[in-house]
């Protein structure tokens, strides 16, 4: 009987130490897919482990959205399954300016993906991805944009449908609005200026 139980017991454990390392490793459903974004910054570090490379970029507040975006080359298998299309969607996230942790692929996935190139401690890098919908400095990476041109893509199929929702970690921007709104057109007001006696 106490041995029945020593066996129950050493299970359990051994199941439950097998399981933590995959509970690190998150899948595409906890990154808020509907809403790619842009990200560019300096590489403070970068951790060539599994269950997934990661990179933390310092980045700041005065980031813009490269006009070009959407024609950035991307590898084939990337342009196949809907990479074009996060380019296309990319925006800047609500809150830039932090030290992001970026979650790249499994280092045997970045060598499939021919994804070689390893950032740089101080290289500014660009990413574009998915903002964690829980951790509010997290993004899952799907395409890398070094300084000189060179890209990665680290997906070759198409991401799980997943309905837009509110990310609490990415909230809407407020719409820009005019500083002044005056109910007439500016035409019709400059008219008037004109033309008073």
């Amino acid at each position: 009987m106490l041995r029945r139980i020593m066996t129950i017991v050493t299970l359990v454990l051994g199941l439950t130490l097998i399981g933590t390392p995959a509970e690190a490793h998150h899948g595409w459903s906890s990154y808020d897919l509907s809403r790619p974004v842009y990200v560019i910054g300096t590489v403070a570090e970068v951790i060539w482990q599994n269950p997934h490379v990661e990179v933390l970029l310092d980045v700041h507040g005065d980031i813009r959205l490269p006009a070009n975006l959407a024609e950035t080359p991307i590898p084939n298998f990337l342009e196949r399954v809907g990479g074009r299309e996060t380019l296309q969607k990319a925006r800047l996230p609500s809150q830039a300016a932090k030290r992001w942790r970026l979650e790249l692929a499994p280092i045997s996935r970045m060598m499939q993906y021919g994804a070689n190139r390893r950032a740089q401690v101080g290289e500014t890098v660009a990413f574009v991805g998915y903002i964690s919908r829980t951790v509010c400095d997290e993004m899952r990476i799907e395409v890398v944009i070094f300084s000189d041109g060179e890209t990665q893509g680290l997906r070759n199929s198409p991401l799980p449908r997943q309905e837009p929702q509110p990310n609490p970690c990415n909230p809407d921007r407020p719409e820009r609005r005019p500083l002044l709104q005056l109910g007439v057109p500016v035409e019709a007001l400059l008219w008037k200026l004109r033309n008073a006696p």
